[in-house]
């Protein structure tokens, strides 16, 4: 509004002069122009917050309103049976009882080497 008001006001002042319509225009603009501006501001604010709300309104009424073809039959949560995992004893047994064989793998593999080595140094 006023970069049209500005273009108008300086055509008249350059053409000879301005009429008092345009001076009390001027004024107006000078006095309340900031006071515009917020307003106008201010006033495009709600109504962007009215569309907004007006727009969630009629999703609301939309959901509300729309017929259900389906329905959930949710049933009480039981414990299961039995575990699914295996008991934390048996992993331990498991794990010792390879550990175990480990070690007498090695055992076993080190008193071949050893005597073999004895024979070799008493050949």
């Amino acid at each position: 509004m006023v970069q049209g008001f500005s273009r108008e006001y300086y055509r008249a002042v350059a053409s000879g002069g301005a009429n008092s319509k345009l001076e009390t225009t001027r004024k107006n603009l000078e006095e309340k122009g900031g006071e515009y501006v917020f307003l106008k501001e201010i006033l495009w604010k709600v109504r962007g917050e009215y569309s907004a709300y007006k727009l969630s309104y009629e999703q609301a009424l939309t959901d509300t309103r729309k017929e259900m073809k389906f329905h959930n039959v949710i049933s009480k949560a039981t414990p299961p049976e039995r575990k699914d995992s295996p008991k934390r004893t048996l992993i331990m047994l498991m794990f010792t009882a390879g550990v175990l064989l480990f070690a007498l793998l090695v055992m076993i593999y080190q008193e071949h080497f050893k005597n073999r080595f004895e024979k070799e140094l008493n050949s």
